[in-house]
């Protein structure tokens, strides 16, 4: 089964999972933490533009004219995010049978 995840080209390292499972925005590559998996290619991708553009901010937030309240996703673009250093890597999963 293969799996992909995000790496900085020059220092090697992963964009970890973080603390915000949906929202990876705030993280920075790291090898402290476990690396972000991600079941498609395509996810991974969508991730690191969404990781690219910046931290992301609800703003907005008002009832609009069908009593509904409405608010909007924007990201603050962050200086140094440049899509030639974040690669996307293929990891084979392997399953280990338990001894026990």
């Amino acid at each position: 089964m293969k799996v992909y995840a995000l790496r900085d080209k020059n220092t090697k390292l992963y964009l970890p999972w973080g603390k915000h499972a949906r929202n990876n925005s705030r993280e920075n590559f790291t090898t402290s933490d476990k690396p972000r998996i991600f079941n498609t290619k395509k996810s991974a991708s969508n991730a690191r533009t969404a990781w690219l553009a910046g931290i992301w901010r609800m703003t907005g937030g008002y009832i609009n004219y069908t009593g509904e309240y409405d608010s909007s996703l924007e990201p603050r673009p962050v200086t140094g995010r440049i899509k030639e250093n974040i690669e996307i890597v293929t990891f084979e999963l392997i399953e280990i049978e338990s001894l026990i």
